[in-house]
């Protein structure tokens, strides 16, 4: 009785299953993550001023912890998230297609956000995100 051909069918069986692609096994690990809420939140703080507040029932400063996701949060879509969660009244007065209606100015951590890559940057834990609205009636 000879074990080699045995052995070696083993081994052939567990090489398969290792031939995962990197990808795949980060995919897996990402998505069991995200299932058990284990991806990291990105905790925020969002202020309104000059008259944007008054969009959101008038709170002036509003800490979000914003769900943990596969790809990094980015300004597009936290105003996704605004819109979705925060925005009380007249969303078209503060969102204008995937962006912030003109004369809104916005800073992230103190820094106008056009230094920043504006919808593209992605949003740090602990950020402040401020929304100022420039426009005014008279």
């Amino acid at each position: 009785m000879c074990l080699a051909p045995d052995l070696e069918r083993r081994r052939t069986t567990v090489h398969s299953r290792m031939l995962f692609s990197w990808q795949q096994v980060h995919f897996r690990v990402l998505e069991a993550l995200i299932l058990v809420g284990c991806v990291a939140k990105t905790r925020l703080l969002l202020f309104l001023r000059g008259g944007a507040e008054l969009l959101f029932d008038g709170v002036k400063k509003h800490q979000v912890t914003l769900p943990g996701q596969e790809e990094p949060w980015d300004i597009r879509n936290l105003l996704v998230w605004i819109k979705k969660n925060l925005l009380k009244e007249r969303p078209e007065l503060f969102i204008q297609g995937d962006s912030v209606r003109p004369g809104i100015l916005v800073l992230i951590n103190d820094a106008d956000w056009e230094l920043l890559g504006e919808l593209d940057y992605q949003l740090q834990d602990q950020d402040s995100v401020l929304f100022i609205s420039t426009l005014h009636g008279g």
